[in-house]
């Protein structure tokens, strides 16, 4: 049930059961509070003074459809990559998939909208790119969303194309989606390390 609508659902009623109906409203405002910034919620616009690249995950549709007015605010303003799932970017966008991307591309500099089994879609101004799911033989789809994030942004960090952080994501989820839980083993950890490798070496410029 992990990362579907019925999981989240269910998930959601635990949660304000247990925390209060307000739960879900109450995260983003609290951000860091209890640090000595009040974390990003309270100065997103320290990171952008910092020059940093500023990425967001949409987290679930519960947290979209709770925070609407301060997730729009945070990523027309100050979020340079958005990562949602098909879920999460309708409950934003109130748009299907597809549109969804082009509605929050229109906000940010990247938007990463995962459609599950079927891939995911990148979009960078008019930039676009379908991305196939890697192969893989699926188990357990926990973590699959976070290490596609992680691979995205390990290739945006060394420059790559568009389409190749959508690719390395997309590996590294394949990998995490073949075992229980989010710990990568060392056979699959080693597989996708060369897949990386092969990916990245064929997008470097060579001298």
């Amino acid at each position: 049930m992990a990362g579907t609508k019925a999981g989240g659902k269910k998930a959601a009623a635990t949660n304000k059961a247990r925390y209060g109906k307000d739960w879900y409203a109450n995260i983003g405002r609290k951000g860091g509070s209890n640090g000595h910034t009040g974390g990003f919620a309270a100065n997103p616009e320290l990171a952008k003074e910092a020059g940093c690249i500023i990425s967001i995950d949409m987290a679930s549709y519960n947290v979209v459809e709770s925070n609407d007015a301060f997730l729009h605010d945070i990523v027309e303003n100050y979020v340079d990559i958005v990562f949602a799932n098909e879920t999460e970017a309708k409950a934003y966008s109130k748009l299907e998939p597809r549109e969804a991307l082009d509605d929050i591309a229109s906000q940010c500099k990247i938007a990463v909208v995962k459609v599950g089994k079927d891939g995911s879609m990148v979009k960078s101004g008019d930039e676009y790119h379908f991305i196939q799911a890697w192969p893989a033989t699926p188990v357990d789809a926990t973590g699959a969303g976070d290490t596609y994030a992680a691979g995205f942004l390990y290739a945006h960090s060394l420059g790559m194309p568009l389409k190749v952080c959508g690719e390395i994501g997309s590996i590294i989820a394949a990998k995490v989606v073949e075992v229980i839980g989010t710990k990568i083993d060392i056979p699959r950890w080693k597989a996708a390390k060369k897949e990386i490798r092969e990916i990245i070496a064929e997008n470097t410029p060579t001298e």
